[in-house]
C-alpha cells in the first residue's frame, strides 16, 4: 500500500512553533524600532521648539527701544537710549520704563526679561508740538499746536463728534519730548480723552507701574523735569511690553512662558526648565562692549553681568545692547532609561540641580538691540 505524502502532526507542530518564534522575534524587533523612533522624533520636536523659541526671544530683544530712538538720557560717560520717565506730573522723575528689564533669579531659579518696544504708529497722535502758555505745563490738559488732524488718528470723528474717551484695558501713549534738554529722557504720558474743537488732550501723568515695566531710576535725575511751548508730542503707536518667563507649576513639564502687555501668558516651548540672561553694558564709556572675563574673578569686574555668582548689574547700567540668552531643556525619555548621576547643569549664575537621570539640551546666543546701539 503507498504511504500518504502529508505532514504527521509533530512535523506540522513544530513547524508552527518555529514560525511563532520568527514572528515575535520580527514583532519584537518591530516594537523596539518603532519605540526608537517615537523617541528620537520627540527629541527632534523638542530642539526644534528650543530653536524656535530662541528666535522668539531674540526677535523682540531685536525690537526693544523701538519708537523709543529719541528718547536718550545722558548720565556721566553712560547713555541710556529708549529710557522713558514714568513720573508724578512736575516732579523729581521717580520711576523709569527700560526697554531691556532682566529679572534676575539669582543662583536659585531662572531669570525673566521684560521687552518694552512702541510699533509703528498707526493708531495714535501725529509727531507735533505743544501749544503751552509761557509756563511749563502743570495740568492734565495738553494744547496742541496744530489742527485736529492730531485727533482723527485716535479714532475721533472730529467733523462730528469733538470729544472721545478711550479704552482703559488697551491704553493709547504719547510721550512727551524735549529737543533741547538732552539731559532729560521723555516722559511718557496715557491719553485718556481728545477734544477737537479745543486741540486738546487729556492725560493721566502718573500711570501705574502695573500698566508699564517702571522700575526705581538709576540715572542722576535731570535738573528740569517739566516741558514747554514748542516742545514735541510724539506717537507711541502701539506700546508693548513682553515677559518671557518659566511656569514649572506642571511637574516634570516646565514651559517657557509669554506675555504681551500682562495679558494671559501662552505656552512658547515645553521643556524648557531655565532661562539665563547675560545683558552687557558699556561702564566705563568707551563705546563698545569689552569682551567677557576669562575667569570667575575677571567675570565680576568685566562689563557681562549675571554670569557668576555675585555679579549682579551695577547702578550705572539700565539699558543693554547686547546680551546673551541661554536655555535648558529637558529631553523626553528615550527608550533604556535616562543617564545615571546626570542633573541639571550649571548654567550662567544659577547652580547646578540635583542627579535625576534626565537628559538635557543647552543653547546659548548673543542677541544685539540696534535700537539701543552705543
Amino acid at each position: 500500500m503507498r504511504r500518504n505524502a502529508g505532514f504527521s502532526l509533530p512535523e506540522i507542530m513544530i513547524s508552527l512553533g518555529l514560525s511563532g518564534l520568527v514572528l515575535a522575534g520580527a514583532f519584537s524587533l518591530f516594537a523596539s524600532q518603532r519605540n526608537t523612533y517615537q523617541s528620537q522624533n520627540a527629541l527632534a520636536r523638542r530642539q526644534q521648539e528650543l530653536w524656535v523659541a530662541l528666535e522668539f526671544v531674540q526677535r523682540d530683544v531685536r525690537k526693544a527701544g523701538m519708537g523709543l530712538g529719541s528718547c536718550v538720557h545722558t548720565a556721566g560717560t553712560v547713555k541710556y537710549p529708549g529710557s522713558v520717565d514714568c513720573k508724578p506730573l512736575g516732579s523729581t522723575p521717580v520711576l523709569e520704563m527700560r526697554p531691556l528689564f532682566v529679572g534676575d533669579g539669582g543662583t536659585a531659579n531662572s531669570d525673566s526679561l521684560t521687552i518694552t518696544y512702541a510699533l509703528p504708529p498707526s493708531n495714535g497722535i501725529k509727531d507735533g508740538t505743544l501749544a503751552l502758555p509761557a509756563t511749563a505745563w502743570s495740568s492734565n490738559v495738553l494744547t496742541l499746536n496744530d489742527t485736529t488732524t492730531y485727533m482723527t488718528p485716535l479714532g475721533c470723528v472730529c467733523g462730528g463728534t469733538p470729544a472721545c474717551t478711550f479704552s482703559t484695558t488697551v491704553p493709547t501713549w504719547a510721550l512727551l519730548y524735549n529737543a533741547v534738554d538732552d539731559t532729560r529722557s521723555c516722559s511718557i504720558v496715557k491719553v485718556t480723552n481728545a477734544n477737537c474743537t479745543t486741540k486738546q488732550l487729556s492725560i493721566d501723568p502718573t500711570p501705574p507701574p502695573t500698566q508699564l515695566n517702571c522700575q526705581p531710576p538709576q540715572y542722576a535725575a535731570a535738573a528740569s523735569t517739566t516741558y514747554n511751548a514748542g516742545e514735541s508730542v510724539m506717537n507711541l503707536g502701539n506700546l508693548q511690553q513682553v515677559t518671557y518667563s518659566i511656569d514649572a507649576t506642571l511637574a516634570g513639564v516646565p514651559r517657557l512662558m509669554r506675555s504681551v502687555n500682562g495679558a494671559g501668558a501662552q505656552v512658547i516651548a515645553f521643556g524648557v526648565e531655565d532661562l539665563q540672561l547675560v545683558p552687557a553694558c558699556d561702564v566705563n564709556g568707551s563705546g563698545l562692549i569689552d569682551p567677557e572675563g576669562a575667569t570667575a574673578a575677571a567675570q565680576v569686574t568685566d562689563e557681562w553681568f549675571n554670569n557668576v555668582g555675585g555679579d549682579t548689574i551695577p547702578a550705572a547700567c539700565t539699558v543693554f545692547p547686547m546680551m546673551r540668552i541661554s536655555m535648558s531643556v529637558r529631553q523626553p525619555a528615550i527608550e533604556g532609561g535616562g543617564l545615571a548621576g546626570q542633573g541639571r547643569a550649571a548654567l550662567e549664575n544659577h547652580v547646578a540641580g540635583p542627579a535625576d537621570g534626565i537628559r538635557r539640551r543647552v543653547l546659548s546666543v548673543i542677541a544685539s538691540a540696534p535700537n539701543l546701539a552705543l
